[in-house]
C-alpha cells in the first residue's frame, strides 16, 4: 500500500524535471517489478507453493530503487550506484531479519 503513492510521487516528479517518457519509466518499473512477483499467492492458494521467492517486499523495493535511479535528472555518479546496491542490500536484510522471508526467498 506505501509503494503505490511513492510510484505516483516519483512519476510526478519525473513528468516535472525529464518529460513525459521518464515519467512512464518512473512508474512501470517499481510496478512491473511487483506485478512479475505475484504469482506466488495463486500458487500457495493452490498448494503448489514450496517458497516465497521471490519476495514481493525485496521485488517492490528494489524496483522502486531502479525507478529512482531512472528518474533521477542526471546521470547517476559511482557514488549513487554504490548508494543504490547498499540501499538494495538493506532491503533484503530487512527483509530477512524482520521474518518476513527466509534467506532463499530474498536472494533466489
Amino acid at each position: 500500500m506505501v509503494l503505490a503513492p511513492v510510484v505516483v510521487g516519483l512519476a510526478l516528479l519525473a513528468l516535472a524535471r525529464g518529460g513525459w517518457r521518464r515519467a512512464l519509466a518512473g512508474a512501470l518499473i517499481p510496478s512491473a517489478s511487483t506485478v512479475a512477483a505475484l504469482g506466488i499467492p495463486l500458487q500457495t492458494v493452490l498448494g503448489t507453493a514450496t517458497d516465497a521467492f521471490p519476495s514481493h517486499h525485496a521485488a517492490a523495493g528494489i524496483g522502486l530503487l531502479v525507478g529512482l535511479g531512472v528518474v533521477w535528472p542526471r546521470p547517476v555518479g559511482r557514488r549513487w550506484l554504490v548508494a543504490l546496491a547498499v540501499a538494495a542490500f538493506l532491503v533484503g536484510l530487512g527483509n530477512v531479519s524482520w521474518y518476513a522471508h527466509q534467506p532463499r526467498d530474498v536472494v533466489g
